[in-house]
């Protein structure tokens, strides 16, 4: 029986600074937290020279991470039914068993058609996928209509719900799928604060492996 996953209850950025501020990792932690960001994120090759470099193993198979990366970038690219195609391949109960993700991706679909000015196959695809579940969810309801808005404006972009045409509204769907995958793969995931400290030091993380492939290709 498919069911909508409840969501957290949602803290201030200054509660979250609070909490982060007040959490002691040590070295080792660190280590698996980056391990956790390279193997979430698909750095493959970098994932297996830091376990060289720190003797980090990883949680996964690292051979097990090319599936993900081609859905990541399917995803990232907007291509949101070969994504579903890969995942329903791959992984065909995730889908059933997790409705919200489910909508997630349908809707992504739907602002992808949005964003395209494919007005009446937008109109038709949210009557035929979405309708039902606006009815059995509030909240995706909701957010159905949020989307829907964006037909009421010559450049949807720059009207208030111009944040779902954004890059970060397809991040959000990667990570959600990502989540799930892992829990439903690996019978677990990360604690909830160790996710969130990973998004606090993503920008961070980025700009350390630039850095280290810079110095790969154009040593000293």
């Amino acid at each position: 029986m498919m069911s909508y996953a409840e969501k957290p209850e949602e803290i201030t950025k200054e509660e979250w600074m609070e909490k982060l501020n007040n959490v002691h990792i040590q070295r080792a932690d660190m280590n698996r937290l980056i391990m956790n960001y390279l193997v979430t994120e698909g750095f493959k090759e970098a994932a297996e020279k830091f376990r060289m470099e720190s003797g980090i193993e990883p949680s996964v198979d690292l051979d097990s991470l090319d599936e993900r990366i081609k859905i990541r970038e399917m995803i990232l690219k907007g291509q949101i039914q070969e994504a579903i195609s890969l995942i329903n391949s791959l992984h065909p109960e995730l889908l059933d068993t997790n409705r919200y993700l489910y909508f997630h991706l349908q809707q992504q679909h739907l602002i992808e058609l949005i964003r395209l000015r494919e007005t009446e196959a937008a109109l038709e695809f949210a009557q035929s996928q979405l309708a039902e579940q606006g009815e059995e969810s509030r909240e995706c309801l909701t957010e159905m209509e949020r989307t829907l808005a964006l037909l009421a404006f010559d450049n949807p972009e720059e009207s208030p719900f111009g944040d779902l045409l954004n890059m970060m509204q397809r991040q959000k769907v990667r990570v959600h799928f990502f989540l799930l995958h892992s829990i439903a793969v690996h019978g677990t995931v990360y604690p909830v604060w160790t996710f969130t400290l990973t998004l606090c030091i993503c920008p961070i993380l980025t700009h350390i492996l630039t850095i280290h492939n810079l110095l790969l290709y154009y040593p000293q």
